[in-house]
This record gives C-alpha cells, sequence and structure tokens, in this order.
C-alpha cells in the first residue's frame, strides 16, 4: 500500500513530536486520498459518495476494523 502508516514515523526530525491527533490526522488524509485516486483511477463520478449507500458501506468496514478483506473478483 502507497503510503502506509508506518511512514509517518519515517524522516522523524530533532524536535519533531508527533501527537496522537497528528496520527489519526495523517491516516485520514491517507484514506482520503486512496478513496479518491479509486474514484479517479476508475472513472466512478464522486457524486457517488453522496449517496447514503456509500456512507452506509464505508461504516460497516470501520466497525469491521483492522484486517477486512473486501470480496475479490473471484467470490
Amino acid at each position: 500500500m502507497v503510503g502506509s502508516h508506518e511512514n509517518i514515523f519515517k524522516g522523524r526530525g530533532v524536535g519533531t513530536q508527533y501527537t496522537i491527533s497528528n496520527i489519526f490526522n495523517n491516516l485520514r488524509e491517507e484514506a482520503s486520498q486512496e478513496i479518491s485516486l479509486l474514484f479517479y483511477n476508475n472513472v466512478i463520478p464522486f457524486n457517488v459518495t453522496k449517496i447514503e449507500e456509500f456512507d452506509k458501506k464505508l461504516e460497516l468496514v470501520v466497525q469491521h476494523g483492522l484486517g477486512f478483506k473486501p470480496s475479490s473478483y473471484m467470490d
């Protein structure tokens, strides 16, 4: 995965301090960018994000937690 969460600690210089808030903001930004790229690279209209079904799907993924594996093309 491009820009995985382990990378937030790389390049940490003297005097640089990461807070939990900063880490979560970085992860949120990374997730938003990846979702945007999914839409852009697959020519999915961005207005899909405005429908209730989109929010419900993301909420279910979040509730599942780490390690969620979506169905594959072959499932």
